[in-house]
């Protein structure tokens, strides 16, 4: 687990637009090994598409370095593609008309797998990926769920050393979102697959990614294991207030000097993190506060988790903004 297969080193991506020009990475350093299960989360615009389109080479940077299975990515981009599965946010439109079972032989061509190797990867996913029904339908004519099946397939089949996923779970129902982790999973664990994985679901990741990586503005915020990001809120609660109206927040702002918290970037909603101990203390002491009082919509309990920390980091970047 200790080999390095993807390496970045002061990674930049400049675009020039009409207004002027705008950075979607700025001085990213990364690094993913072998087995590794890394998950990157962040807002849209945070640079995160744009940051996996430079480790398969389909963008070049502006400056820095990009190193994937020991190659640099400019010089070795027509051998190295053969061992990264892909799986894009836009899926595979532009294979709509095909069937099922053709995009799947010609990604595996495409992987340099032999005739005979395709067939029994494809006959293995598509059990797997309960893909067997519709293998002779085409694409375009398949449900969600069952599009992104064959999405995912595409990607997998070949077994590649490195596969990247923007948004795998999008529009899926619980039942195959659970389908979709247990086969990465197993993956993972069986064939030592390193997978990065782009996503808003902060909720699944945290039950299989091995490290997180949150991005801001084109930067990494914060790169830990779930437990180390989690260190600062793992033993508070979260008291999430909902406000009918802002005449309060001159009031408020007092009162939560003695407290960990953050707010939404509206400023509707209000975290307050706090010990199970103190919990009912401050809610009392909340509520002491008639305009305060008068202004709460709902207020609501939760344990604290990894989406705390991710509404704490990206609080405090739009308040050093």
């Amino acid at each position: 687990m200790n080999e390095v297969v993807i390496r970045t080193s002061g990674l930049k991506k400049v675009y020039k637009t009409k207004t002027g020009w705008t950075v979607a990475n700025l001085d990213v350093d990364f690094v993913a090994k072998r087995a590794e299960i890394v998950a990157i989360l962040g807002p849209n615009g945070a640079g995160k598409s744009t940051f996996v389109k430079q480790i398969i080479g389909y963008l070049s940077p502006s400056s820095g370095e990009v190193e994937v299975l020991g190659q640099s990515v400019q010089n070795g981009r027509r051998t190295m593609l053969a061992r990264i599965g892909y799986m894009m946010q836009s899926r595979y439109g532009h294979w709509d008309h095909l069937t099922v079972r053709d995009a799947l032989y010609y990604s595996g061509r495409l992987k340099k797998c032999s005739h005979r190797e395709t067939i029994e990867h494809m006959e293995h996913l598509a059990k797997r990926l309960e893909l067997n029904e519709e293998m002779k339908k085409e694409i375009s004519s398949l449900s969600g769920g069952k599009r992104q099946a064959t999405a995912l397939a595409c990607a997998v089949i070949g077994f590649p050393e490195l596969l990247i996923l923007d948004e795998p779970t999008t529009g899926l129902d619980p039942e195959r979102r659970a389908l979709f982790w247990e086969f990465l999973t197993e993956l993972n664990r069986e064939r030592e697959t390193t997978i990065l994985i782009i996503t808003h679901n902060i909720n699944e990741v945290e039950r299989v990614a091995h490290r997180v990586v949150i991005m801001g503005n084109g930067k990494i915020l914060k790169d830990g294991s779930p437990d180390e990001l989690k260190h600062d809120v793992i033993e508070r609660v979260r008291i999430e207030l909902d406000f009918r109206s802002k005449k309060c927040l001159g009031e408020i702002t007092n009162f939560l000097s003695d407290y960990m918290h953050t707010w939404a970037p509206d400023r509707s909603k209000l975290y307050i993190y706090v010990s199970q101990v103190t919990m009912v203390h401050c809610i009392e002491k909340l509520f002491t506060y008639r305009q305060i009082s008068e202004c709460v919509k709902n207020i609501q309990i939760y344990k604290s988790s990894l989406e705390d920390v991710y509404i704490k980091i990206m609080g405090e970047k739009m308040c050093n903004d």
